[in-house]
C-alpha cells in the first residue's frame, strides 16, 4: 500500500524552563544557552523564589539540561514556546517589571496544530501593546495553553487583564484563566549567536 502523504516532524520549538527554589533564586547558576533569564519572586510573597530561562529552539539540549532538578524540593516546569513577540515597551526593562504566567485549558477538540496556528495569528495583537515588553505563547506540560508575559509594571498588566478580558477567557474556554504573578528581581539577556 502506497503512502498518500507524509507528515513532517514538527520543527523544534523554543522552550522556557521555570525553576522554583527553596531559597534565594538569585544565587542559582546561570543556564548556558538561555537567551533570556528572569529572576523572580512571587508577587504575593508566597512560595519560593524562581528563575525563568528562555531557550531558542536551537538550544533544546541546553533546555533539557536546565530542566533537571538541582536540589531536593526544586520544582521544574518546562513550557513549549511555539511563538513569541516583543511588545511596544521593549525599552522598559528595569525595576518594577512583572511576569504573568497565564494558563487555561484548551477545548478538548482543539488539536495541537490548530492551537499553534491560532497562537501565530495572534502575534500582531500583542506586538503593539504599549506596556508589554515580551510575550511568549506557551503550552504547559499539562497541555494548558496561555502565555508568559513580561510587563512594564503591575498596573499596566492589570489594565490588560480587566473584567472584559476575564469574560472573554470564560467565553472562549469555559473557565477562568489562571494567572501567576511574579516580580522581576533581575533580567539577563544574552545576545543572539
Amino acid at each position: 500500500m502506497a503512502m498518500v502523504g507524509a507528515c513532517a516532524a514538527p520543527a523544534p520549538e523554543a522552550v522556557a524552563v521555570m525553576s522554583e527554589y527553596l531559597d534565594d533564586a538569585a544565587s542559582a547558576p546561570s543556564q548556558p544557552g538561555a537567551s533570556r533569564r528572569y529572576v523572580l519572586r512571587p508577587s504575593d510573597g508566597s512560595g519560593a523564589a524562581a528563575t525563568l530561562d528562555l531557550f531558542a529552539a536551537r538550544n533544546q539540549p541546553a533546555a533539557a539540561q536546565a530542566g533537571q532538578p538541582q536540589q531536593a524540593g526544586h520544582k521544574i516546569t518546562t513550557f513549549a514556546l511555539p511563538v513569541s513577540t516583543d511588545g511596544g515597551a521593549v525599552s522598559a526593562l528595569g525595576p518594577g517589571n512583572v511576569v504573568a504566567i497565564v494558563q487555561v485549558t484548551p477545548p478538548w477538540y482543539a488539536p495541537g496544530f490548530l492551537i499553534r496556528r491560532t497562537m501565530n495569528k495572534r502575534v500582531a495583537e500583542y506586538a503593539v501593546l504599549p506596556d508589554l515588553i515580551h510575550k511568549a505563547f506557551a503550552i504547559g506540560p499539562d497541555g494548558r495553553v496561555g502565555g508568559i508575559y513580561l510587563w512594564r509594571d503591575r498596573s499596566s498588566a492589570n489594565a490588560f487583564y480587566n473584567d472584559a478580558w476575564h469574560a472573554l477567557m470564560r467565553d472562549r474556554y469555559g473557565e477562568n484563566a489562571e494567572i501567576r504573578w511574579f516580580d522581576v528581581i533581575n533580567t539577563q539577556l544574552q545576545p543572539e549567536a
